[in-house]
């Protein structure tokens, strides 16, 4: 039989206990989920794109809260410039004392201010496309995290972050439209063409001889998976069509 997706808490009761550790409860009251190797990755890769962007705009309203208190420090600087000219007369030595001392200050706190958001946006960057060629790359059926990691390296050249979104662009940084001619092509569809033209990164259809997933013992006809692989063939376990190997 096929499991589902989606079963309530008696139905998980009824299960055998071999196939109970293969759920975990859902966000809606009472049911529980099936859960693979792809969906576990996929949420913990948002979880942590989440944490980052929180991290960033916690930095940025640091950012802001910096500026104003150096504008307030220039404005009191000014204002005690301004008593002192007043009270000995010194206006031209005073004025430029002030006025140096205010610009070398006002120049490094505003590189420091400048580099750390340069470093949080090119954080943020990297982090935001990467985590989406990997969720795209795994929803794909890369075949394993080497095959992830190469599908990262070999579109992230070819992608630019506008906002949260990732779009395709051309060798001069434009973006590249797809066949509406308004909306601009993404990480899926770099994805897409690679599973045709390095169909070797991955995983084929269940028993069509994929690497480790694809394996037939000759003697019981079965199909051979690794036991690290459990998740991926869930439903041909259940159904004993498959034969589990260490690995």
């Amino acid at each position: 039989m096929a499991l589902k997706t989606r079963i309530t808490a008696d139905e998980l009761d009824e299960m055998p206990e071999a196939l109970r550790e293969f759920y975990v409860e859902s966000a809606e009251s009472g049911s529980f989920d099936l859960s693979t190797d792809s969906t576990e990755k996929i949420n913990e890769f948002r979880a942590n794109n989440r944490a980052l962007y929180r991290e960033v705009e916690d930095l940025k309203k640091s950012q802001a809260e910096q500026e104003a208190a150096l504008n307030a420090a220039q404005s009191e600087v000014q204002q005690r410039a301004e008593k002192d000219l007043l009270s000995e007369g010194k206006i031209d030595e005073l004025l430029n004392q002030r006025t140096e001392a205010m610009r070398t200050s006002y120049e490094e706190k505003l590189a420091d201010i400048e580099r750390r958001h340069s470093e949080a946006e090119q954080t943020l960057d990297v982090h935001i496309v990467e985590n989406q060629i990997r969720d795209a790359a795994i929803k794909a059926q890369a075949r394993n995290d080497r095959a992830v990691e190469h599908i990262i390296r070999a579109v992230r050249p070819h992608v630019k972050r506008d906002g949260t979104q990732a779009v395709r662009v051309d060798s001069s940084g434009n973006p590249i439209m797809g066949d509406d001619g308004t909306t601009p092509q993404g990480i899926l569809d770099l994805v897409a063409e690679m599973k045709i033209s390095d169909a070797f990164l991955f995983a084929e259809s269940s028993g069509s001889g994929a690497n480790g997933g694809g394996v037939t013992n000759s003697g019981t006809g079965k199909q051979r998976i690794r036991r690290s692989e459990i998740g991926k063939y869930i439903n041909e376990v259940a159904a004993g069509e498959v034969e589990i190997v260490e690995g």
